[in-house]
């Protein structure tokens, strides 16, 4: 019997390095779990679970990737856990169209390398999401609609919004309990005015113009 409450899986394959087995992968929306030494036996099992999930033969799934930041076993003065620093990795959704999908990795990319190769953001990052032990950054285009960037989380989550900001990059802690909050009441985006259609760009502007008025109101 199939479950149709399950819906499109969101289904994240992580690669670290650092890790035995070096791929992992979990549901964002879907409860399973696992791990595998290749890519391609990651996906196979993933499969399988959502076939048990879900009943169906070929389970719907939007797969994203992940990458960790950090490339060494034991990195100098360098831990994760509690009180300690988080580890950070970088997500990128595998878009159906072969050019947009090669052209986010390619973005996500170049976030891995800016971030690696730059001490003063990966120090900065975790001041934008306190308390948290992993951080997600998240590869987005400034035309991405929000309802598609938005199934990035639940709201048990937290992830960094990460995208192009000129010859810079921009950042945008995203908190799902403050997206879809449990005692009702507006979300992130009713209090900006957005809805699913608007894109990721206009969140960010949202943001900023926000900001800029509370340190009006502060003055």
């Amino acid at each position: 019997m199939q479950d149709d409450t399950l819906g499109i899986a969101q289904v994240v394959f992580r690669h670290d390095p650092t890790s035995a087995p070096q791929w992992t992968y979990y549901g964002i929306n879907a409860p399973m779990a696992g791990s595998a030494q290749k890519l391609s036996e990651a996906k196979f099992s993933a499969t399988r679970d959502l076939q048990f999930l879900s009943g169906a033969e070929n389970p719907a799934m939007r797969s994203y990737a992940e990458w960790a930041v950090e490339q060494e076993t034991n990195p100098e003065g360098l831990t994760h856990g509690a009180g300690s620093t988080p580890a950070l990795y970088v997500r990128s959704l595998q878009d159906e169209d072969t050019n947009q999908r090669l052209h986010r990795q390619n973005l996500a990319q170049a976030y891995l390398e800016g971030i690696r190769a730059t001490p003063e953001i990966r120090s900065s990052l975790p001041s934008l999401v306190p308390g948290v032990e992993v951080i997600v950054l998240v590869t987005l285009f400034p035309d991405d609609l929000l309802g598609d960037a938005l199934l990035n989380i639940t709201e048990q989550d937290t992830v960094i919004f990460c995208l192009p900001d000129g010859d810079s990059l921009g950042f945008l802690p995203v908190d799902g309990s403050e997206v879809w909050p449990a005692e009702g009441g507006p979300g992130l985006l009713e209090r900006f005015g957005l809805d699913e259609f608007a894109t990721v760009r206009d969140l960010m502007d949202a943001d900023a113009a926000s900001d800029e008025a509370d340190d009006g109101d502060s003055d």
